[in-house]
């Protein structure tokens, strides 16, 4: 073993040596590595901005402290009842609130936020506050709310934990894990004009008062109408008619007539119009089939599909806003144009097969 060794010591020389005589070329110099000047710190920085007082009701603290369980819980409580969340859900329990976060504000003379950080509630427990923050800045804790699954929107919330109020309220916005994060962020829709309690009494008209006793009632705002569902029914077609389900036609003379509605009926669902209160549609639903479900994104690729096969002008839905929504083993896509009660499209996508199965205007 130790031969070896000799032997490739005097080998590795030799080659070297022989492509320098065949080259002609004199032994390269490896240039030292040059070592990287010492450099200090930047000096801290001193010039800050130390901004305006912050609202009244809306102080925040001077610094971050630990908060405990209850007050992260309220932190979230407090975001998702504002009204700037409440008028951006309309009623949604599809949203996810991301954990609580610190947030700094430097305020400006009209009252607003001017400047301000967004830090992880542990980097900040962990490490302290980054240099890179205002010393002068007010401290609240807030929370990050997103909807969605294809496109995902989301509003960011600092709140005033000794006052219970808004601080601060930024979006809603494509988030950057949206793939459609550069598309316009459509204006929010109109605050109904209806509420939920006038929507559901609305519904329950003409319902007969067993089922009305025995649901379960929920109540919904999508695009321009309120959705009332009465749920939990395990009613026969008997005590749906001649409504919501409409009395089956005679049959044939001598004939016996056949069941148009066979099988149990688990809920009973009724629109209302938003704005005016009218009533607009209402239907009945079997117990839905099982999942696997096509996700909210498929769904209103099939729906927009199917509406571009409508024997009228729907040139319009380009820049329409959009809403998806299921109901039972059924996609509902809603396509409408703000403002105008004739571009109102409705549409029916099934959440099994994927297959557009129908729709109208709204």
């Amino acid at each position: 073993m130790k031969k070896l060794a000799i032997l490739l010591l005097l080998v590795i020389p030799l080659l070297t040596s022989s492509c320098q005589y065949i080259t002609g070329e004199a032994p390269a110099q490896t240039p030292k590595p040059t070592p990287p000047p010492i450099t200090s710190p930047p000096p801290p920085k001193t010039d800050w901005e130390e901004g305006s007082p912050p609202p009244v009701g809306i102080e925040g603290w001077e610094e971050p402290r630990s908060l405990t369980e209850a007050e992260k819980a309220s932190v979230i409580e407090i975001a998702l009842n504002t009204q700037r969340a409440s008028e951006w859900l309309q009623g949604r329990t599809d949203y996810r609130a991301g954990s609580v976060d610190w947030y700094a504000v430097i305020w400006n003379s009209k009252g607003e936020a001017g400047t301000w950080w967004s830090l992880e509630y542990s980097r900040v427990e962990k490490e302290g506050v980054p240099d890179f923050v205002n010393p002068y800045a007010r401290w609240y804790p807030g929370v990050t709310i997103a909807v969605g699954e294809s496109t995902i929107y989301q509003m960011q919330i600092a709140v005033d934990l000794d006052s219970g109020e808004t601080a601060m309220a930024m979006g809603p916005y494509p988030s950057l894990s949206s793939p459609d994060r550069f598309k316009i962020i459509p204006e929010p829709s109109p605050v109904p004009a209806i509420n939920r309690e006038q929507a559901i009494e609305t519904a329950k008209r003409g319902l007969p008062a067993s089922v009305i006793a025995r649901a379960d009632i929920s109540a919904e705002v999508h695009g321009w109408y309120w959705e009332i569902t009465f749920d939990n029914l395990k009613a026969t077609a008997d005590e749906l008619m001649p409504y919501p389900l409409k009395s089956p036609p005679p049959g044939p003379t001598g004939q016996p007539a056949t069941d148009p509605y066979p099988g149990i009926w688990q809920s009973v669902i009724i629109t209302v119009d938003a704005q005016t209160g009218n009533p607009k549609s209402t239907g009945a639903r079997r117990v839905p089939r099982p999942g696997p479900y096509v996700s909210q994104g498929q769904a209103i690729q099939s729906a927009r599909g199917g509406v571009l096969r409508f024997p009228v002008d729907v040139s319009w839905i380009a820049g329409a806003k959009v809403e998806a929504y299921l109901q039972g083993d059924t996609w509902i896509v809603l396509f409408w144009e703000e403002g105008s009660e004739n571009h109102r499209i409705k549409t029916r996508v099934d959440a099994v097969t994927g297959e557009f199965t129908g729709g109208g205007s709204g």
